[in-house]
């Protein structure tokens, strides 16, 4: 296969050597990287059967563009399930191992890539590996910048054992990012770090989400009190970060959407945070976080005007606590308040339990209740529904669950301890 194009920078050369019949035969080489995936899958349809087994090795582009035809000449028909080959039940990820040359292989791609319109989010999975930061995976991460994507997630797990920082070199380098999603330490690590500043400190970001970042409280204040994002509205940290630091970072910016993450197993109990003048935050209208993670912020910051929504997950580490009353600390700071979202741990036991003599009420308008996980939680949410006392103001009440009890017991049951009775728009949703 021959097509006679000029080779460009940034071109692919392919040498495809095929065994026939004991002799190694040099089929050509041609410059394909720069030709639209349409011409490229007519080309793959007037290939031999051997040429399509040794695409199928060179990259996952051509892997994909070949693959159908490839299969049809050896009569092999593929389960198509949600996007995922199924092995006898089991999902197939790709590159298990990744290596080096995996992304000097990816960094080629996305270099070809530059130029193209339409590139919007790079989504990257590091769950197994590598455990490292090499700088062939450096080298990935800026080919991803230069073909101007606006979102881009690195998804790992947490790990121990790394070297993290927050200070290094970062460059004058223009970015189009606006949504920058890292949830694995590996790109606080050398020689990751420049590149994930470089992009803190020159993106136009409106969404950053650190979590999984093993941060020490030190290296949050050392790293928040860098960075001055002028359009940024959506925050996302793990509750490792000191809430002081927390909150001048908030004071300084227009953060709207606030999302603090808590790891149960992982996170020492917050020490609660006084001030005897209180920080106001009010371009602030969502937050999101467990009881103890709320409290400690609202210690320190003045939330006076009208709130759109507030996410309290309920701490399972607990089953004895009482979760009414951590909620209802909750609403104290906040006298305006449209939506109310509550987590409720599916080993919670101690719910239907109404403090005597605490006269202390949610302002919500808008209530929703659901279990941590709604697909196992079967009745944890009936044993909320003494809660409505606490609810006057309450105007819609949406439960989520996956409970047997008919949907009219449930809400007999709700509407009962509600001050509207069965006024009370109810909404079950199944799952």
């Amino acid at each position: 296969m021959n097509c006679p194009l000029p080779q460009r920078r940034g071109s692919l050369r392919l040498h495809a050597r095929v065994n026939v019949d004991g002799c190694t035969a040099q089929s050509g080489e041609c410059y394909l990287w720069r030709l639209p995936n349409e011409l490229l899958i007519l080309i793959a349809n007037h290939l031999a059967l051997e040429l399509l087994h040794v695409l199928t090795h060179v990259c996952k582009l051509l892997r994909e563009i070949t693959s159908p035809r490839y299969c049809a000449l050896v009569n092999f028909e593929a389960p198509d399930v949600d996007g995922w080959l199924t092995v006898e039940g089991r999902a197939c990820e790709a590159l298990p191992d990744t290596t080096d040359r995996h992304f000097w292989a990816l960094r080629i791609f996305f270099e070809s890539l530059e130029g193209l319109e339409g590139i919007r989010r790079v989504q990257l999975c590091l769950y197994g590996s590598p455990s490292y930061v090499s700088p062939s995976l450096t080298s990935f991460l800026e080919s991803i910048q230069s073909t101007k994507c606006q979102e881009l997630h690195c998804l790992g797990t947490r790990r121990t054992g790394l070297e993290i920082c927050v200070n290094g070199r970062s460059f004058l380098h223009n970015s189009s990012l606006k949504v920058l999603n890292i949830n694995s330490p590996l790109l606080f690590t050398p020689p990751a770090v420049s590149f994930t500043l470089t992009i803190l400190h020159n993106a136009p970001l409106r969404k950053l989400s650190l979590t999984n970042t093993t941060f020490k409280p030190k290296q949050w204040s050392t790293l928040l009190s860098q960075l001055d994002l002028p359009q940024l509205s959506q925050l996302e940290v793990d509750d490792t970060c000191p809430i002081p630091a927390l909150v001048d970072f908030l004071h300084r910016h227009k953060v709207c959407n606030l999302l603090i993450h808590h790891k149960d197993d992982l996170t020492p109990p917050l020490l609660p945070w006084w001030s005897r003048s209180r920080t106001p935050l009010p371009s602030l209208v969502v937050l999101d976080g467990s009881p103890a993670i709320i409290l400690s912020l609202m210690h320190l910051v003045d939330i006076s005007h009208p709130f759109q929504c507030l996410v309290v997950r309920l701490d399972s580490a607990s089953v004895e606590q009482n979760h009414l009353s951590d909620l209802l600390s909750c609403m104290e700071y906040l006298t305006d308040l449209h939506e109310l979202h509550v987590i409720i741990p599916d080993n919670a036991t101690n719910l239907s339990n109404y403090l005597e003599g605490d006269m202390r009420v949610c302002p919500a308008k808008d209530v929703w209740l659901s279990g941590t996980n709604p697909l196992t939680c079967t009745d944890v949410i009936s044993h909320c529904a003494p809660w409505m006392q606490a609810f006057p103001s309450i105007c819609h009440l949406w439960l989520y669950t996956s409970s047997e009890k008919p949907a009219n017991h449930l809400k007999q049951t709700f509407q009962t301890f509600s001050p509207m009775g069965a006024g009370l728009p109810i909404h079950v949703i199944r799952f």
